[in-house]
């Protein structure tokens, strides 16, 4: 005789910035145990494969999360959470008063299902010069796998996987045909101004955000915590 089996439910969601629909399930006791094992591992990469396998066994799609804008991917993610262990997670953040100084590590509660993603007006059509101008994308789930010998070469190897094309008089040139290299140097040879522009564009991307406020427990003083990447709400 065979075991009975289990009838898992199903959820419907729009992800905010691609626009794409899908059905996804909660994650099971199998998957719960991949998110358990990469975590103890410490290893960011273990972590973001482990995100991956997750997600991709929990929805009815095939989608390539390597091609799917980063905050579409880090709001699946919560939305599943919060299906699958409980819309209200208990996380421990460290606390500063502005009002006299107290320093502890606060407990808060986050409602997973009130965690939205702010959006603004965001110009991917970067001039540069008269003639010269960037198409910018944005960031996908790629990104979180870029690694680099430090900060800065890490976040101009991101820079180059958000370059869709560039153009000028003569004609458009798109990212796909150029090595990294070539796109790196060609990043390299703006001027600080052009580049502050590259920098605004990233600045008005849209991310997670919930704010939780939070009163000091010393002087009562309520402080502000803004979370707004996955890794906040972990």
């Amino acid at each position: 005789m065979t075991l009975p089996t289990l009838v898992t439910p199903t959820y419907q969601i729009k992800l905010p910035v691609s626009g794409i629909e899908l059905g996804y399930r909660p994650f099971l006791v199998k998957e719960e145990k991949i998110l358990m094992i990469a975590s103890e591992a410490k290893d960011e990469q273990q972590i973001l494969n482990a995100l991956k396998t997750v997600i991709k066994n929990c929805i009815d799609v095939r989608l390539n999360l390597d091609d799917v804008p980063l905050v579409d991917v880090e709001y699946l993610f919560l939305q599943l959470r919060s299906k699958s262990v409980g819309e209200t997670v208990e996380l421990v953040k460290p606390f500063e008063c502005s009002e006299c100084g107290h320093k502890d590590n606060i407990k808060i509660k986050v409602d997973l299902s009130k965690v939205e993603v702010k959006q603004s007006d965001v110009e991917t059509d970067i001039k540069l010069t008269d003639k010269v101008g960037i198409k910018m994308k944005y960031p996908t789930f790629s990104v979180s796998t870029v690694q680099g010998k430090d900060e800065t070469e890490r976040i101009f190897d991101i820079l180059c996987k958000c370059v869709d094309s560039i153009y000028d008089e003569n004609g458009v040139y798109a990212a796909k045909d150029y090595t990294t290299k070539e796109l790196r140097d060609f990043l390299e040879s703006l001027t600080q101004g052009q580049f502050q522009d590259l920098t605004e564009f990233f600045n008005s991307l849209p991310s997670l955000s919930h704010e939780v406020i939070i009163p000091c427990p010393k002087c009562g003083k309520e402080e502000k915590l803004i979370l707004n990447n996955l890794y906040d709400f972990f």
